[in-house]
């Protein structure tokens, strides 16, 4: 019995710890730090170096960081996995004819099998944000499977005599029932808004957090509006059973003035995003702190259920947790805001590869275009020609691509410059133009003497200058200062979400 009891303890710790590691993950932007399932680069233990790396995975843009971030996510899901098998097995030998404590083992272990599957999912899907939140939500569930059985064989081995024995108000059962309803309706709305916080980021891959958060729209007022009530409630359904209680339990009270405290945490966090943006820390404490609450619910639910147990020995025991629980819990904090403050910092080193030189060419309108108009703006740069029937097509959808992406991004600019003067005059490229529907000067096409062309490309951007044949495929990102940043392969999507993910850097100036 204490044997059992402690391991699935144990495996609800471990649990939430794989909830936090999770969520760091997600708000340091790990999500593929590691690309592939379920190794890592084609590697069992990630690379410690680009140069670790194979040469066809070097456009990938791999951050040591971000990799083992994501790479000691999966670590602990496996631990974690292997810890509720454990349980499962356990229960199956000690309590198979305890259906209230099989079941749940058997469920939580076939949940977290389903969660590793799920997890290559994610992956695969290249973090597609539905797949993200059902697989935070299966989280909160096996969590509260395991608390379930923790305290069903707690109850089970506690003695039956009580010298003092509580008393709560009517329906506090079903008040503390409708607490953990109402902590996963609102971790639901949150995922909800993340979602729409995701998409709607792809529509404005450049805009402020802040600005991010008021397009939401339905789905945030909602989440507010509920947020708000649910606070009310907590207040009020803890407020109610300590004042109506006689002689509550340790175990009772610690997880009501718990769950108090978790929903003032929620909404000093909800309200710092909304004044200062979505601080990475900020989210996964405001995640994390949810499904604490989620687990306190279930706590409370159960101990004004079964008054007949010593809770007060369980409390005794509850307090030599507490202690190493509340430092471990501000060590995570720490270590937290360490690792997201490394990735930023991994992800804001671009290496400066050169300068553009000075040049003045043409662009399609008859309008001089050179150096100077590209300083100001963050360019992507490309060479190509209209009658290519080579790579320039896919070239160029792809750029057709990023000028619909960056539609409300005035910031980015496009830039082709023709390999062939002599057949793309300035009436050719603008019926060329045309045909990506291109009405602003977002995207550029520009021309000049086929020398002037040859030069540019190999002593202004380091790339082939043998035209028009063997002119170069690669995107060249330059800087608002006109620094080359970065080439990237224009047929490799990691490639692409390499450069995008530069382009969004250089953004915010902090490259």
């Amino acid at each position: 019995m204490h044997s059992f009891r402690r391991v699935a303890f144990l495996a609800t710790l471990a649990t939430y710890f794989l909830i936090f590691v999770g969520s760091l993950v997600r708000v340091s932007g790990a999500g593929l730090g590691c690309p592939d399932w379920p190794r890592c680069y084609g590697r069992w233990l990630p690379p410690l170096s680009p140069a670790d790396l194979p040469p066809e995975l070097h456009a990938t843009g791999l951050t040591v960081v971000l990799a083992w971030i994501e790479y000691l996510n999966r670590l602990v899901g496996v631990s974690v996995g292997f810890l509720i098998l454990a349980v499962a097995i356990m229960a199956i030998i000690k309590f198979r004819n305890v259906p209230r404590i099989l079941f749940p083992s058997l469920a939580a272990a076939l949940l977290v099998a389903y969660q590793g599957w799920q997890g290559g999912k994610v992956v695969t899907s290249e973090l597609e944000p539905l797949l993200i939140s059902l697989h935070l939500l299966l989280s909160y569930v096996i969590v509260s499977l395991l608390i379930y059985v923790t305290q069903h064989t707690y109850y089970l081995g506690a003695p039956a005599e009580k010298t003092v024995e509580p008393v709560y108000p009517p329906h506090a059962e079903l008040w503390c029932g409708l607490l953990w309803i109402g902590g996963m309706i609102q971790i639901v709305l949150g995922t909800q808004v993340r979602e729409a916080i995701e998409l709607i980021a792809r529509s404005f891959p450049l805009l402020e957090d802040s600005a991010l958060i008021g397009k939401i729209g339905a789905w945030n007022d909602i989440h507010f509006i509920s947020g708000s009530l649910m606070v009310l409630f907590t207040w009020f359904v803890g407020i109610s059973i300590l004042k109506m209680s006689d002689r509550p339990a340790w175990l009772v009270t610690s997880a009501i003035w718990g769950m108090m405290l978790l929903m003032l945490i929620e909404v000093l966090l909800g309200v710092s995003f909304y004044l200062f943006g979505l601080a990475p820390v900020g989210q996964l404490f405001h995640q994390w702190a949810a499904g604490l609450f989620i687990g306190l619910s279930m706590v409370a639910f159960f101990g004004v259920r079964h008054k007949g147990a010593d809770i007060a020995a369980y409390g005794r025991s509850m307090k030599r947790i507490l202690v190493p629980l509340t430092t471990n819990a501000a060590a995570l904090a720490v270590i937290a805001f360490l690792v997201v403050g490394r990735a930023e910092a991994e992800r804001r080193d671009i290496p400066v590869l050169g300068k553009v030189p000075d040049f003045e060419f043409v662009e399609m309108r008859g309008e001089a275009f050179g150096s100077n108009e590209l300083r100001g703006q963050i360019s992507i740069v490309e060479f190509f020609f209209t009658s290519c029937r080579g790579p320039c097509p896919l070239m160029n959808k792809n750029f057709a691509q990023l000028y619909r992406e960056y539609e409300h991004a005035p910031l980015v600019r496009l830039v082709s410059i023709s390999v062939d003067p002599a057949v793309d005059s300035l009436p050719r490229l603008r019926e060329y133009a045309n045909g990506f529907n291109v009405t602003d000067d977002r995207w550029v096409f520009v021309r000049d003497e086929m020398d002037s062309v040859a030069w540019l490309a190999e002593s202004g951007f380091g790339v082939s200058g043998d035209l028009p044949g063997m002119h170069s495929t690669k995107f060249i990102l330059v800087d608002q200062q006109g620094m080359i940043r970065g080439y990237y392969d224009h047929d490799s999507e990691a490639s692409l979400k390499l450069m995008r993910r530069h382009i969004a850097t250089l953004a915010k100036g902090d490259a």
